[in-house]
């Protein structure tokens, strides 16, 4: 019986995940822009990856900012987006000190990867140097005397409370009124989950709801509409995985 029963939540668990891709976004360059990154490793997936296309898709954005880039899965995509959502001169500024990723050292027992090469190389393969702007720098240094508005911000560096706090105080002072930020591993690590909401209170930003696990804020009171549908599904699939 549990194995029955553990076969039917998965099957319930793809098939909210398929219903909430569809909820942001049903655009066939879509798949095109997420076939792009299906050979390159990492773990962003094609849900997350439709949540900002829908954002994209509203806020036609001039600047997106990651930080956090790794091998580049979500860089890339990010930059195919820009190329078919963005607004005139558009660009994705990446920001990693491309040393490795916390989840690979801590598993591996390493102090340090080395990552950069073979992220300019999945760059170069993409044909995207010209929408990439790639900063190999730790994100507090990168931070200093940056004065450019951002549109979109992925927060994807180094998974500690210590961390995710010094980037929203660093990085979304320079959200435009209607920009958004993402925080990646919201829902897999409590001292991401505190300094999100710890951070985002005490910079007046507002959490509007998470989709797998990545929480979605801005300065906005409300949702925005690209969000909504998507998170209310979201929401249910966070139900049903507790029954």
């Amino acid at each position: 019986m549990s194995d029955i029963l553990h076969a039917a939540r998965a099957a319930a668990s793809a098939g909210l995940n398929t219903l909430i891709t569809r909820s942001f976004t049903r655009d066939d360059d879509f798949s095109v822009a997420f076939g792009h990154v299906q050979h390159v490793p990492g773990w962003f997936n094609a849900t997350n990856a439709s949540a900002f296309w829908a954002v994209m898709a509203e806020r036609r954005p001039r600047t997106v900012v990651e930080i956090g880039s790794y091998i580049g899965r979500s860089a890339i995509y990010l930059g195919h987006a820009l190329r078919k959502l963005g607004s005139p001169g558009s660009r994705l500024v990446s920001i990693d000190p491309h040393t490795g990723d916390r989840q690979q050292l801590q598993g591996a027992g390493l102090a340090t990867t080395p990552t950069l090469d073979l992220f300019r190389l999945m760059v170069s393969a993409a044909g995207l140097e010209d929408m990439i702007d790639i900063r190999v720098s730790t994100s507090d240094k990168a931070a200093v005397g940056w004065s450019e508005d951002i549109d979109l911000l992925y927060v994807d560096g180094w998974h500690s409370y210590d961390a995710v706090r010094s980037d929203i105080a660093n990085w979304t002072p320079h959200l435009t009124p209607r920009g958004l930020v993402c925080f990646d591993d919201y829902g897999t690590y409590g001292e991401v989950n505190m300094a999100v909401r710890e951070g985002c209170a005490e910079a007046g930003l507002t959490i509007y709801g998470t989709v797998l696990g990545q929480a979605w804020a801005g300065r906005e009171p409300q949702v925005p509409p690209s969000l909504s549908r998507g998170l209310r599904y979201s929401r249910l699939r966070a139900r049903r995985s507790t029954i």
